[in-house]
């Protein structure tokens, strides 16, 4: 379709067929389908004019939850700051990130889906660092070339998980889950830390053998914030995140992503283990405390990474990551789940260099915190508050 609207007078849509196949093949489209054409004339077009701009049109599929609110800003104006084949990101006055994606990606908390063609390739198409991003007549103008229609768009929410196995069962998934993905971990970023753990949450790992410097220099501070959180010690927490945040190279640090997956591991087992009828004065106001701390301290260190990362951390703070996160962590968690857990691992390590790989460590280091967290042979006598603890997890693995 065409729109036209006109500077000096009320927007006027114009739905005509693309069917004029010399105008297709000028402007190297053979699929009139996969865009429309948006005409910007000043006042109505005369006889001669050219003062005009052509923008091609794509429909918005969905939006995350970290773009409700700019997504109902009639006001909202952003710019590209970086471009990648199949996204770019736009950063908008108030510092605030979104990422615009090809509907071939997975949803995201500041994912805005658009249906480019495909395969997209965005830097080819035309998008260029520096274009502005504006909100205008229920769609976003990129540049002079782009317009994303946001009229039949949905905003995507993750699923909330309120039932959950047993713990005996969770834990037995998320070891066989490891087991099975032994032979595909690199030995790179943060993912060698994956296989151990279950030890690093139980506090009986020390040191780790593996050719990343980074796994290997990573280890200690892990280990002082699970110790800290176990503990309540609040020093020790901040301490151990601030020297996480921003550990490793990349958009997206190896650090951010275990300290991303941790947390979003760690609150959705002990928020099923409630909503399923779990013991509330097991995972009392001493814990909530802690965890609420926990959160509150990468959302503050998260000034420390890149910016894009910090947007991701932010969010992962407050339960939101992209949807195979979320897939994955309801097919570990939900009663009678009959999913494949290693596809489901391998479309979250499918992401970026290592990210995904270090996002998985995360997830299995928080959710087996989470664990030990609701075990009642840890935190049952002290009526819900961290205890103190050296010792080996009373729960042996029978089952390894």
């Amino acid at each position: 379709m065409w729109y036209a609207e006109f500077s000096d007078s009320p927007p006027t849509e114009i739905k005509l067929p693309l069917t004029d196949r010399a105008f297709q093949r000028e402007h190297r489209s053979s699929d009139a389908s996969d865009f429309a054409w948006v005409i910007i004339a000043p006042r109505a077009p005369t006889k001669g004019c050219s003062a005009m701009t052509l923008r091609r049109a794509f429909d918005v599929i969905s939006y995350g939850p970290g773009l409700r609110e700019c997504m109902s800003d009639s006001s909202y104006a952003g710019e590209v700051v970086a471009v990648f084949r199949s996204s770019f990101y736009v950063r908008d006055s108030s510092g605030g990130l979104l990422c615009v994606a090809s509907h071939t990606l997975e949803d995201g908390p500041i994912m805005l889906k658009v249906r480019f063609p495909t395969p997209c390739d965005l830097a080819a198409l035309g998008v260029k660092v520096g274009m502005a991003l504006l909100w205008e007549n229920g769609g976003l103008l990129l540049g002079n070339s782009f317009r994303f229609d946001m009229s039949r768009s949905t905003a995507w929410v993750p699923p909330v998980i309120k039932t959950m196995a047993s713990p005996r069962e969770v834990s037995l998934r998320l070891r066989t889950l490891v087991r099975r993905l032994l032979e595909r971990i690199p030995d790179a970023g943060l993912a060698p830390l994956l296989p151990c753990a279950e030890d690093l949450a139980y506090g009986s790992l020390t040191g780790i053998s593996c050719n990343s410097e980074a796994a290997i220099h990573a280890v200690s501070s892990v280990r002082r914030l699970v110790l800290g959180i176990c503990e309540g010690d609040r020093r020790e927490i901040d301490v151990a995140i601030g020297r996480i945040v921003g550990l490793g190279p990349g958009l997206t640090p190896s650090g951010d992503d275990v300290l991303g997956g941790a947390i979003l591991g760690m609150n959705a087992v002990i928020d099923a283990y409630v909503s399923e009828g779990g013991n509330e004065k097991i995972v009392g106001a001493g814990w909530r405390e802690i965890v609420s701390f926990t959160t509150q301290s990468i959302v503050r260190h998260a000034s420390g990474t890149t910016d894009i990362s910090a947007a991701l951390l932010r969010h992962a703070a407050k339960g939101v990551a992209s949807a195979p996160v979320h897939r994955l962590l309801l097919h570990l968690l939900h009663p009678g789940c009959t999913a494949d857990l290693v596809e489901g691992a391998l479309a979250v390590a499918d992401a970026g260099h290592t990210s995904g790989w270090d996002t998985l460590a995360g997830l299995a280091l928080g959710m087996h915190l989470g664990l030990r967290i609701i075990d009642e042979k840890y935190t049952g006598l002290a009526g819900g508050r961290p205890v103190r603890s050296g010792q080996r997890r009373l729960l042996e693995l029978e089952t390894r």
